[in-house]
């Protein structure tokens, strides 16, 4: 599962608001908030969120890396033609 680290690269890679996140995701913005600032350390990581997070993500053309023998964590990004392109703005969206 992506990490929290990883949620926010992500969401700051495609240019998304926590809002576009959550909307894309099909969970709540509070939940996409928790996740990506204290997801790591939460004791109940709810995985239903976190692969509907890891999907939206992966659908606007964002690649997971896990750890390995060649370096850390990180991302990998190839653009989807219209995926990362809608941008929820507005009253409590964090941009």
């Amino acid at each position: 599962m992506p990490t929290a680290g990883q949620i926010r690269a992500a969401r700051a890679l495609l240019g998304w608001t926590v809002a576009t996140l959550s909307l894309r995701a099909g969970i709540g913005q509070a939940l996409a908030r928790q996740l990506e600032l204290r997801g790591d350390g939460v004791r109940h990581r709810p995985e239903a969120a976190l692969q509907a997070v890891r999907a939206a993500l992966e659908a606007a053309g964002v690649t997971f890396l896990d750890e390995d023998g060649q370096g850390g964590l990180g991302l990998r990004y190839r653009p989807v033609a219209g995926a990362a392109d809608v941008v929820v703005r507005g009253r409590g969206a964090v941009g």
